[in-house]
């Protein structure tokens, strides 16, 4: 019944003190750490797109393994990012982080139009759409060029559910690269050598006052033409308690911030909110006023914490709102009704008889 009633107040609480999340070279490019972890975690899928959405991972859990990147500085704007897969050369800029290098045992590519990875600003609702082109080798005999674009979106807001913690001002950027892969062994073929279609389409989720994404996935297919040959799929997870670890000044006064502004509009949301709740032949009516305008949001569940009736609305400064919820067809007994009101939690217990 507890974890219950904790799923209903997470519910209420979706966009309770949320702020539009967003990206920026300061907050979210590359930090000055000289080793980043990520956690493997299975692969999940998303769809959601919307300002108010509720993304539940709290069953996610790593598989033991991680992938460790080590980060150079090369210069104020070239950081050089090894692992024991590849070695990338990032060029940072304010508009955006770009890979300008990337190389393995296997293969060596130079990209004159740079590959983005992320964009600068970044806001939900926000979208772009970056070419790019790259020419390298592979097996050190085979030349090869690929050439495309990525398409970035913000299409989605919210919280997100992380194990037993709820993260809000969370933004879902999905990037969808499209790109054709010519190779042949001899350069001068390269026009009629055989093509592949290439989709890379990937997820990152990031955190008010977390640098990094918290969550990130990848799916990468491959298509000779338009038949499937692989699909190779990857998820990670950089929860926010290893984040914290990190030496990030600027996230941390965001997050100093963001915990005092919130705790300053819940107690004055305590202060100024009043309401009453009668029952007039089962239908409840829950009247209200604020000193201020905000998102009221309730519902009526039973002690299991299943929820039977559900409405939002918002109380305008000055006025009375009025909620009712007719409740004549719901089994006799004792009920609980929810209130949140930006973020506050209220809740009083009425019977159907």
């Amino acid at each position: 019944m507890r974890l219950l009633l904790c799923a209903i107040l997470t519910l209420l609480a979706v966009d309770a003190l949320s702020q539009d999340m967003s990206l920026s070279a300061e907050a979210n490019g590359i930090g000055s750490d000289s080793v980043l972890s990520f956690n493997r975690i299975p692969y999940v899928y998303a769809s959601a797109k919307g300002s108010d959405v509720l993304w539940d991972f709290s069953n996610v859990q790593d598989d033991g393994n991680e992938d460790i990147f080590r980060i150079t500085h090369l210069s104020d704007s070239i950081i050089e990012v090894s692992s024991s897969k590849e070695i990338l050369n990032l060029h940072m800029t304010r508009t955006g982080m770009y890979v300008s290098h990337r190389e393995s045992p296997l293969y060596k590519t130079d990209y004159p139009e740079k590959k983005p990875l992320v964009p600068f600003p970044f806001h939900y609702g926000d979208s772009i759409s970056i070419p790019f082109k790259g020419e390298g080798t592979y097996c050190g005999d085979h030349v090869y060029i690929e050439s495309g674009r990525s398409e970035f979106s913000a299409d989605a807001q919210g919280a997100l559910v992380l194990g037993k913690d709820t993260l809000k001002d969370v933004l879902q950027i999905r990037s969808l690269c499209d790109y054709e892969l010519y190779m042949d062994a001899d350069s001068m073929s390269l026009d009629v050598a055989s093509r592949k279609n290439i989709r890379e389409d990937i997820h990152y989720w990031y955190a008010r006052g977390y640098r990094y994404p918290v969550l990130l996935t990848v799916r990468k297919s491959v298509f000779d033409k338009v038949k499937p040959v692989t699909v190779m799929e990857t998820a990670y997870l950089f929860p926010p308690d290893s984040q914290s670890l990190l030496v990030d000044r600027v996230n941390e006064e965001i997050r100093k911030k963001s915990v005092l502004a919130k705790s300053s509009e819940t107690r004055f949301i305590l202060d100024t909110f009043h309401y009453t709740i009668s029952n007039n032949g089962n239908v409840f009516t829950l009247k209200c006023s604020t000193e201020g305008t905000v998102t009221v949001k309730a519902c009526v569940c039973d002690s299991r914490g299943i929820i039977y009736r559900q409405q939002q609305s918002e109380c305008i400064k000055g006025e009375e709102f009025i909620l009712h919820f007719d409740c004549q067809s719901l089994r006799k007994g004792q009920y609980i009704i929810y209130i949140n009101v930006g973020g506050a939690i209220y809740n009083d217990k009425v019977v159907v008889s």
